[in-house]
């Protein structure tokens, strides 16, 4: 009877955190886009190599919020209008970064619904990128990688993982076209070909660093489906922005918005936090992603 009791609590408090916040979400936003506009500004002052590869760092970083943020709107919790939802999804997050929202929401609700198992799309994708999203897995490591994007090591990568997601809609692809063609006009017209050139080595180099460590610590582990852990000190956060850390509360209750996840993982006691450290430690000698299931399908 007391754990009746206590489903029906945390059933109550989860329903009570699901509800959008158009004015929550458009706050981060704002906030991502002053970074992209730090990094811009940065290769501004400094308009040489290490300006260039500094500001290369800022605006990566920003540009994995903004998806982040755009993975918010897949899930219809960017507002509770849907067709807003989709245009700000697709218009402030996922068309600068030349994804669209039904394309990606095509690759991630069979991720969400199969996580792990042999129908999840994510691990023929990580197969086919090669050995650098194989095991053993350390923030240690995924730094080096990073730090050797810069000479292109993950371009290859990228290619891949463009090439592996849904197209998406017709409509939404001619809009993305004309997004995309809209500002290489506008910036060849400025004369800002360089900070065009500068977004996309960003988009090759941090962010993708950045996207493969947080994949790591998502699901890389072979005896759960989701990882569960908890981050040390805040700096960490710009690796895993938006509570994308939180991600077992996230694939345990998809409808609750990322600004509510860590108040839903003080109502949920189901599974056990890892620390960090245990984490690392438990990732160094994991190689489970393959495309292997480590589950089977429900």
């Amino acid at each position: 009877m007391e754990k009746s009791k206590e489903k029906e609590i945390l059933e109550n408090s989860v329903l009570e955190l699901s509800n959008p916040s158009l004015g929550r979400f458009a706050l981060h936003l704002a906030g991502d886009w002053l970074a992209v506009f730090a990094g811009f500004s940065l290769f501004a002052v400094f308009p040489n190599v290490a300006g260039f590869l500094a500001a290369s760092v800022v605006l990566g970083l920003a540009q994995h919020a903004l998806v982040v943020l755009g993975h918010e709107a897949v899930h219809y919790r960017a507002c509770r209008n849907r067709a807003l939802n989709e245009w700000i999804g697709q218009l402030f997050c996922f068309f600068p970064m030349g994804l669209t929202v039904t394309a990606y929401r095509e690759f991630h609700y069979p991720h969400h619904r199969n996580t792990n198992t042999a129908q999840d799309p994510e691990l023929p994708l990580r197969k086919a990128m090669g050995k650098n999203w194989v095991g053993p897995f350390t923030l240690r490591r995924g730094l080096k990688l990073w730090a050797l994007s810069f000479l292109g090591l993950s371009l290859k990568e990228l290619g891949i993982f463009i090439l592996n997601l849904p197209l998406g809609r017709p409509v939404e692809r001619g809009y993305l076209a004309l997004f995309s063609g809209a500002v290489v006009f506008l910036a060849y017209r400025g004369g800002m070909l360089p900070f065009v050139v500068l977004w996309y080595f960003a988009l090759a180099t941090t962010y993708f660093s950045t996207l493969r460590i947080q994949a790591w610590f998502e699901h890389s582990l072979a005896d759960t489906d989701t990882n569960r852990y908890s981050l040390p000190h805040p700096v960490f956060r710009l690796l895993v922005p938006h509570n994308i850390w939180v991600h077992y509360e996230h694939h345990k209750y998809p409808n609750v918005p990322f600004f509510n996840l860590e108040k839903v993982r003080k109502f949920d006691d189901s599974s056990r936090i890892h620390s960090f450290r245990e984490m690392e430690l438990a990732l160094s000698l994991s190689s489970a992603v393959t495309a292997e299931p480590v589950r089977k399908a429900a």
